[in-house]
């Protein structure tokens, strides 16, 4: 049974993103990676564990699923194909039971078990990576649904300069994204830790994600009253060459929404 729940966590976010917001305000987000290995694979997503994610939430087990196509990159070179993200405000809301995935399976009057659709999930995709983040920081805009594009920006912190970099980006960065929210250039923006897993043998340990609503917003120039309506005069190149020196961009990916489940 231990292992059954353990793919049965793995296949639920899988299965299974911020938000009225993207990503959204809950303090854990899980993100899946995987790899398409039937045509059906999306019409599983969409129409069995959306359903079953859309329950959870409705039951207060999680706040938001998100089903990603990565954009870019593409091809036999890319690691995976597919990002499922489920946005949990508690730790303890990380792995659901097998009953309460059950219950989710008949209040979403799904003709199925479970044990066949952990069987149909496992024979459509293969299982790239897990990856989980803490929330340090949001800036949301007034969306009405989730970003249609999200840029991932991963990064990796100079040794001994994590603390100063997260003190930046919220100080300076996380304004300056909520002045360009407000004025229709981006939809959200997001800092996250990487918490499991982690350590010096990873290339990053901290993401950004830029929410837009359009693939046209992604290259909208930043008009200068942004910068001027979150710090004044301050100077923006001091500030992002400081910030440059705190860090180093790692992997930047461009995701899709296909599908979504909020409360």
């Amino acid at each position: 049974m231990k292992s059954i729940l353990c793919f049965i966590a793995l296949a639920l976010c899988a299965g299974g993103k911020v938000f009225s917001q993207n990503p959204d305000s809950s303090r854990y987000i899980e993100a899946i990676y995987m790899k398409s290995t039937s045509p059906d694979f999306e019409k599983l997503q969409r129409e069995v564990w959306k359903p079953i994610n859309k329950q959870l939430i409705a039951d207060g087990k999680r706040s938001g699923w998100y089903f990603y196509k990565v954009k870019y990159p593409q091809g036999i070179k890319a690691e995976y194909e597919y990002v499922v993200v489920s946005a949990c405000k508690d730790w303890s809301l990380l792995t659901p039971s097998a009953n309460d995935i059950v219950t989710a399976i008949k209040k979403a009057n799904l003709d199925q078990t479970l044990e066949s659709i952990i069987k149909t999930t496992a024979e459509r995709r293969t299982l790239v990576w897990t990856q989980l983040f803490r929330m340090q920081g949001l800036a949301v805009g007034h969306e009405t649904k989730p970003s249609k594009f999200l840029i991932a920006n991963e990064v990796k912190t100079v040794a001994g300069q994590e603390s100063e970099y997260v003190k930046m980006e919220q100080a300076y960065f996380k304004p300056f994204h909520t002045a360009r929210a407000a004025e229709g250039i981006m939809n959200n923006w997001g800092l996250y830790k990487r918490e499991m897993p982690y350590g010096e043998k990873f290339a990053s340990d901290y993401v950004t994600f830029n929410g837009y609503a359009t693939w046209e917003d992604i290259t909208k120039q930043n008009p200068p009253t942004a910068w001027k309506t979150a710090h004044g005069n301050l100077n923006f190149n001091e500030v992002h060459e400081k910030i440059l020196s705190k860090r180093q961009t790692v992997n930047v990916e461009c995701w899709e929404l296909l599908d979504y489940a909020v409360k």
